[in-house]
């Protein structure tokens, strides 16, 4: 976690997404492409009371907080979280993420990205 930490913080603002805050996508070194030929590891931050745009995309989303407390908003929904929590976001449904503390928060997430890619159905939208 130690080098995964220092490359988030290392990113800038240009590299933060409207929708996922600093995105750093887990690469399979010998490949060079997603974790697993099913899976997709990625690891977010976002800073202190960020919020972000909310989209939608046709993988699901199985989130670990690393750090921090927040909470995202799913369809109509809020699922409120802290540092241990974890929980999902299905596919094709809106979200967005919120960091409501004064510090850090850090999401690990596994998403199923790379099959809907190799079937061809992926599509991501983007909202308001």
């Amino acid at each position: 976690f130690k080098d995964t930490y220092k490359a988030l913080k290392a990113m800038g603002s240009a590299d933060r997404d409207p929708h996922d805050g600093t995105l750093l996508r887990y690469i399979n070194p010998a490949t060079g492409g997603y974790t697993y030929p099913t899976m997709s590891c990625e690891i977010q931050l976002f800073n202190a009371k960020e919020s972000t745009k909310s989209h939608r995309h046709t993988s699901s989303a199985l989130y670990h907080v690393v750090k921090g407390q927040g909470r995202t908003k799913v369809g109509d929904n809020h699922l409120d979280w802290r540092k241990g929590d974890t929980f999902t976001v299905p596919l094709w449904q809106w979200h967005a993420h919120e960091n409501v503390s004064n510090d850090e928060a850090i999401l690990f997430s596994l998403s199923d990205r790379p099959v809907m890619e190799a079937l061809q159905l992926y599509r991501e939208e983007s909202g308001n």
